[in-house]
């Protein structure tokens, strides 16, 4: 079990880095539950039937956190389920120190080893934080960069000069992530991850607002193949191949899921 607090400026990539996260996890067949808007059709792909995602509310209480349940039953903590909480900085934050609902939410991570999940908390800055999870729950310290920030050394200089400052050579669009093992700035590095961003800008929503209603409750989302898999003309060479998709696709039609003008659309796709 662990828990890790990832940090990091606004548009540093932490969700798009705790979007990878939730995609390594579900490629492995765990169990995953988060506050984030997923599009899981471009996050594991339209053919996926196994994916186990529960949406939390954006401001998850004790109580949706119970109703997770267990993310893994073995005792073998590589098994374990992952949690992803983005903005903890509008819900356990150092100034609601006297919440009482609060400190049910910080028993509960306390006692998330004991139910075999993982905890991902997402922040911009992990002094926004309340001080005991800072001091007794966190066991990792996140921090995100962004490499297209960052000019390249030596060789960026030299083609700005040559171009009259016209092309700026920059680092890759990936993010990166150093990982500490402690919350101190200077604890030991102990892992570094790395994403690239077009491989999942698409897979979330990057402009998600995070509120407060307590109308929100927990859910499970459809596996792709379910919710946008169904839908998705599949390429046929042969003509049998052909006439067995266009089969499909009328049935469709027939149980009044698409249009008779989608039909002609999808069979022209085949």
């Amino acid at each position: 079990m662990a828990i890790y607090l990832i940090e990091g400026k606004l548009g540093a990539g932490k969700s798009l880095i705790a979007t990878g996260i939730i995609r390594d996890a579900l490629i492995k067949g765990l169990p995953v539950g988060t506050n984030l808007d997923l599009h899981l059709q471009h996050l594991i792909g339209y053919k996926s039937k196994r994916a186990r995602v529960v949406r939390v509310p954006d401001k998850p209480t004790v109580e949706s956190l119970i109703s997770l349940g267990k993310g893994n039953e073995s005792y073998d903590e590589r098994r374990n389920g992952v949690l992803v909480f983005d903005e903890l900085a509008t819900w356990l934050n150092a100034r609601t120190f006297a919440d009482k609902a609060r400190q049910e939410v910080l028993n509960w991570f306390v006692h998330s080893r004991k139910l075999g999940w993982d905890l991902y908390l997402l922040c911009q800055n992990i002094d926004q934080l309340d001080k005991q999870l800072r001091t007794a729950i966190v066991e990792y310290r996140v921090t995100c960069r962004r490499l297209d920030r960052i000019g390249i050394p030596v060789l960026g200089p030299i083609v700005k000069l040559a171009t009259f400052g016209l092309v700026k050579p920059r680092l890759p669009q990936i993010h990166m992530a150093v990982v500490r093992y402690g919350t101190e700035a200077n604890a030991v590095v102990a892992d570094r991850w790395m994403y690239r961003a077009k491989d999942l800008y698409k897979c979330y929503d990057t402009r998600q607002v995070f509120v407060d209603d307590p109308e929100q409750a927990p859910y499970s989302m459809l596996p792709p193949a379910y919710t946008h898999g169904w839908k998705r003309v599949q390429r046929r060479f042969s003509v049998k191949g052909r006439l067995e998709e266009t089969r499909r696709l009328w049935k469709l039609h027939e149980a009044g899921l698409v249009s008779y003008d989608e039909w002609r659309g999808m069979v022209k796709q085949i």
